[in-house]
């Protein structure tokens, strides 16, 4: 069984937690993962804990939440993993940089989150991957995390806070999982299909209601004046549009090839709320030939077979969800993107 290790906000160690009814511990991709505990005991423990570190992952925790049912004397400890602390700073100076994906995140995660009065103790640069192809991002009071992850995305990118327990540093880090399609050579295959008899409780969503391929990104000016930068990205499908308001962007002293450049950026940013949503939910069956850590992970490409479907794709990764109760764990699995709610489309729409 997974040890949990409690840490005060200044990072000391409090205590561990061994024994707990229920932990579900889910990571994403493309925003924080969180987790839910459950248990009867080290009630005094969580309630001073700030942060929870696991002993076989070097992944930091938030305790965001207690909740404690005196009459079932149980608590419940939840929250989200430390990437959603980057959402406590914001981008308050503008912004404008070209470079690769990955520097360029490097360069906001410096600026607004490791110097000055901005700096999240512990917090420091990780290993450099070389990620990325090179972008003009120009942003300005957005949250640092979530623009981080929206810049990430457009790269088939992920970011993440990497906790080392032992120097008790946290390191920020840009990543891409692997390539286990039979498009390859390099990794092993990752084919997940009830024919394989690894997968069990399937549910599988196509929707294109909300897709939109080809953008019209306005910038500054007014009427016939108005900057505007279209976005192509059909690739032989039928044009599908959206309009994208980006007078946030200014050019300034920037050349009109480079103000082009970053209204090119944020049109692909925002096509990729609108991409086709194909996702795949289900359980990892016990006796699977797939073992999650070794031969899959988060963000890894992956194939998923149906016969009954007529469904055969290539697809990646994008939440992990390992659930521990007293007879075992589970590990559930989505491939591809959730269909958004209600409140997420309009979020998305005046954002």
């Amino acid at each position: 069984m997974v040890e949990l290790i409690i840490l005060d906000e200044n990072f000391g160690e409090l205590g561990s937690i061994t024994t707990f009814s229920g932990l579900q511990w889910t990571q994403k991709l493309n925003e924080p993962g969180s987790y839910k505990l459950i248990t009867g005991e080290n009630i005094d423990l969580l309630l001073a804990g700030e942060y929870i570190v696991r002993n076989d992952e070097e992944q930091l925790a938030i305790i965001n939440l207690i909740d404690y049912d005196k009459l079932k004397k149980q608590v419940t400890a939840s929250g989200f993993l430390f990437e959603n602390r980057l959402n406590d700073r914001v981008i308050d100076v503008v912004q404008d940089i070209n470079s690769n994906a990955e520097l360029l995140m490097r360069q906001l995660i410096t600026t607004f989150a490791v110097t000055g009065d901005k700096t999240i103790p512990y917090l420091e640069l990780g290993t450099l991957n070389s990620l990325g192809s090179t972008i003009r991002v120009q942003t300005t009071g957005d949250e640092l995390g979530a623009k981080l992850y929206e810049i990430a995305q457009s790269q088939d990118l992920s970011i993440r806070t990497r906790y080392d327990y032992l120097l008790n540093k946290i390191y920020f880090e840009v990543w891409q999982g692997l390539d286990r399609t039979d498009n390859q050579t390099i990794n092993s295959l990752a084919v997940f299909s009830e024919n394989e008899g690894n997968v069990t409780s399937v549910v599988y969503t196509k929707n294109s209601e909300d897709v939109k391929n080809f953008a019209y990104v306005a910038g500054e000016g007014e009427g016939v004046d108005r900057a505007i930068k279209e976005v192509d990205l059909t690739n032989g499908e039928d044009r599908k549009e959206l309009w994208v308001d980006a007078r946030d962007l200014q050019q300034g002293d920037l050349t009109t090839a480079e103000y082009q450049e970053a209204l090119y950026q944020r049109g692909v940013e925002k096509l990729a709320d609108y991409n086709l949503i194909q996702s795949v939910y289900f359980d990892v069956t016990e006796n699977s030939n797939l073992i999650y850590g070794t031969d899959y992970n988060l963000g890894d490409l992956v194939t998923f077979q149906d016969d009954e479907l007529t469904v055969d794709v290539d697809i990646r990764i994008t939440e992990v969800t390992e659930i521990f109760e007293k007879n075992g764990v589970t590990v559930s699995v989505i491939l591809g993107d959730e269909n958004k709610t209600e409140i997420e489309k309009i979020k998305r729409v005046v954002t």
